[in-house]
C-alpha cells in the first residue's frame, strides 16, 4: 500500500500503514485536529473551526487525550491545546472523484462525560477495519472543560461544549472524510455508554441535522439519570475552595486556573452513578438559543417527532449492572443495608422519609424478596443496578420512538458471557491491584506474545465472584482492539466472535439493515427482525443468535408502577 497522504480542507496529512488483526492493511490517520484549540479565551466555550495549516502535518502518532484521570491508573493525562482531534481509518485512498465511496462509522467514546479518549488504548480499528469501511473515532472535552454550565447567559457558557465539539467533528467529516474515501452520505454514529446517551442526544439536536444518517445506541440514552445534568459554577468553585459564590467571578478565576487543579477538583464528587445523585458535568437543558444543542426536555422532543429521524440500533448488556463492581464501591458482603442511594432523584421525594420508606420497600420486595442484602444477594443488586442505571430508560426511549420514528429500528441484548469479557473479568476479580498489575502487563506486552499469554493465564487464577452474564462495556472487547486482548488465533472462538459482531454493526453501516442476507452462516442465517408500534422484538447477541419478544417486561412495570405513583 502506497500514497498515505490526504490533502484535507484544513491541509495535508501523513498517515501510515497498518495492519488489521487478520493481516490485512489500512490506512491510520491519528490526531487530526477538527476545531482550534480550546485554550485562552475559548477554554469552556462552543468550539472554533479549525485554522488551516501549511506544509504535511504528521498524522502518525496519537493526539493527546482532554484533560482528565485515567480510568483504570487514575493518573493525571491529555492536554488542552490540540485535545479536539479525531482518528481516521479507511483501507483505500482515492485517487480520483470517481471511485466509489465507502460508508462511514464515527465512534463516540464513553467514560460517564468525564472520562475516556479516542486512543487505540481501548477503541484499536483492527477488528472494525476487516470490513470495507471508514471509521472515524473521536476525542471531546469532558468534565469541567466540556460541561460547565452558567445560568448567566451574558456569560456565554450555557454547556454542553462537550457535545458541541462532537457537532464541530461531524462537521469535519462532511467536508473532508470523502477524501479518505468514505461517503460524506452515508455516516453511522455510534457510541457507548456516555458516547451512547450522545449519540442519541444527537438525534434530537437541532445542530446534528443533516450530519448523520444512521445511529447505534450501546448502553445509554439522553433518559438516564446519569445523562442529566445541572448548572455546576458553585460545585467546581466549592472543590477548587474558592470562596467566590457569584458565577462571573469563578468564570473568571476558572478561566486562569491550571488544567490540573481543575481536573483534581473535579474527580473529589464521590460519583458512583447512583439514582439518588444528579451529576453535575454531564449534558444539560440550555436556554433557546441558535447555538443551543438542547434546549428543551429530550422526553418531550421525542413524543413531539421533532427531531433527526435515522434507522438506529440500540440496546445493553444482560448484566450492566456489574458496573458499580468495578468502581469498588460494591463488596460483596458489604452491601448498603438500607438501599440508602436507590430511591431515583428525578422522584422529587428525596428527603421526604416517609415516601423514600415506600420506594425502598417496595425495591427490597422485587428485587431481594425482603430478604436481607448480604453476599448471597450481590447478584439481585446487580440486577437492580443495572435496570435502573441503564435498561429501564433506554427501553422508555425505545417506547417513546415507536410512536414517533417511521424508520426501521432494532433493539439487542447482548447475553454473551465469552473469554473476552473483559470489564466483567476486571470488575469481579476478588485482588484488585493484582488484578490491575496483570492487565498492565498484559497491556505492555503485546510484541511479546508469551509474556501476553502468561499473564492472561495468571488473570485466570485469579479468584472472582461467579456472576452470570456480560457487564456494561463487554461488548466492546468485540469490535475494538484493546491493548490487554491476548492475540487472537484465525479460527479460534475469539475469531468467530469477533468477525460476528463486527458484521452486524458494520452491515447496519453499509446497508441500514443488520442482517441483510438470509443465507449468511456466521450470524447463524438469523434475520434480526426490527421492532414494530405491537411488538418489541429483539436480537439476544449470545454463544448463539436468536430473536425474541418483549424483554425484561417485569422490570419495566415495576418501574412504571413506581413512577406512576411518584406524587
Amino acid at each position: 500500500m502506497s500514497g498515505f497522504i490526504v490533502d484535507t480542507a484544513d491541509g495535508k496529512v501523513k498517515g501510515k500503514v497498518c495492519d488489521d488483526y487478520l493481516g490485512g492493511k489500512f490506512f491510520g490517520f491519528y490526531g487530526i485536529p477538527y476545531a482550534k484549540p480550546p485554550i485562552g479565551d475559548l477554554r469552556f466555550k462552543p468550539p472554533q473551526e479549525q485554522e488551516p495549516w501549511q506544509g504535511i502535518k504528521d498524522a502518525t502518532k496519537e493526539g493527546p487525550a482532554c484533560p482528565s484521570r485515567h480510568l483504570v491508573g487514575q493518573y493525571f493525562m491529555g492536554k488542552e491545546d490540540n485535545c479536539l482531534n479525531l482518528n481516521v481509518f479507511t483501507k483505500h485512498i482515492p485517487k480520483n472523484d470517481e471511485e466509489s465511496l465507502k460508508p462511514v462509522m464515527v465512534f463516540i467514546h464513553g467514560g460517564g462525560f468525564v472520562y475516556g479518549n479516542n486512543k487505540g488504548e481501548i477503541y484499536g480499528p483492527q477488528f472494525l477495519l476487516i470490513e470495507d469501511i471508514v471509521l472515524v473515532v473521536v476525542n471531546y472535552r469532558i468534565g469541567v472543560f466540556g460541561f460547565l454550565a452558567l445560568e448567566d447567559q451574558s456569560l456565554g457558557i450555557s454547556g454542553n461544549a462537550g457535545l458541541k465539539d462532537q457537532v464541530m467533528a461531524l462537521k469535519w467529516v462532511q467536508r473532508n472524510i470523502r477524501h479518505f474515501g468514505g461517503d460524506p452520505n452515508n455516516v453511522t454514529l455510534f457510541g457507548q455508554s456516555a458516547g451512547s446517551a450522545s449519540t442519541h442526544l444527537h438525534m434530537l439536536s437541532p445542530l446534528s441535522k443533516g450530519l448523520f444518517h444512521k445511529a447505534i445506541c450501546q448502553s445509554g440514552v439522553a433518559l438516564n439519570l446519569w445523562a442529566k445534568g445541572f448548572p455546576n459554577a458553585k460545585v467546581i468553585a466549592r472543590d477548587l475552595g474558592y470562596k467566590e459564590t457569584d458565577e462571573k467571578s469563578i468564570f473568571e478565576k476558572l478561566k486562569m486556573e491550571s488544567v490540573r487543579k481543575i481536573v483534581n477538583a473535579q474527580y473529589k464528587i464521590d460519583e458512583d452513578l447512583n439514582p439518588d445523585q444528579q451529576r453535575p458535568y454531564c449534558p444539560i437543558i440550555e436556554h433557546p438559543s441558535d447555538e443551543a444543542f438542547l434546549s428543551e426536555d429530550p422526553v418531550e422532543i421525542i413524543k413531539s417527532g421533532r427531531y433527526n429521524k435515522v434507522p438506529f440500533m440500540i440496546g445493553y448488556t444482560s448484566k450492566e449492572g456489574i458496573l458499580y463492581a468495578l468502581f469498588g464501591k460494591i463488596i460483596p458482603n458489604k452491601l448498603p443495608k438500607n438501599l440508602e442511594h436507590e430511591v431515583p432523584f428525578d422522584l422529587n421525594i428525596n428527603g421526604d422519609a416517609d415516601k423514600e420508606k415506600i420506594v425502598k420497600k417496595k425495591i427490597r420486595k422485587f428485587y431481594f424478596n425482603n430478604k436481607e442484602l448480604t453476599g448471597d444477594t450481590i447478584d439481585e443488586f446487580f440486577h437492580l443496578k443495572g435496570d435502573l442505571g441503564f435498561k429501564y430508560h433506554i427501553q422508555k426511549a425505545l417506547e417513546l420512538h415507536r410512536s414517533t420514528n417511521e424508520n426501521p429500528m432494532y433493539f439487542y441484548i447482548f447475553s454473551h458471557d465469552g473469554p473476552m469479557n473483559l470489564a466483567k473479568d476486571m470488575a469481579l476479580k476478588e485482588h484488585r491491584y493484582t488484578t490491575l498489575g496483570t492487565l498492565l502487563l498484559a497491556s505492555i506486552s503485546q510484541g511479546v506474545n508469551w509474556v501476553n499469554k502468561l499473564a492472561h493465564a495468571w488473570m485466570k487464577k485469579i479468584p472472582e465472584k461467579k456472576i452470570d452474564g456480560p457487564c456494561h462495556c463487554d461488548e466492546l472487547s468485540y469490535m475494538f482492539r484493546q491493548s490487554i486482548h491476548p492475540k487472537i488465533e484465525p479460527g479460534s472462538q475469539n475469531d468467530f466472535y469477533v468477525r460476528r459482531m463486527v458484521k452486524l454493526w458494520t452491515n447496519f453501516a453499509m446497508q441500514g439493515h443488520p442482517t441483510p442476507h438470509r443465507q449468511d452462516e456466521l450470524l447463524n442465517n438469523i434475520v434480526w427482525e426490527a421492532i414494530t408500534k405491537d411488538n418489541l422484538n429483539y436480537l439476544k447477541i449470545d454463544a448463539k443468535l436468536s430473536m425474541d419478544m418483549d424483554p425484561d417486561k417485569a422490570i419495566i412495570d415495576f418501574w412504571d408502577d413506581i413512577y406512576s405513583n411518584k406524587n
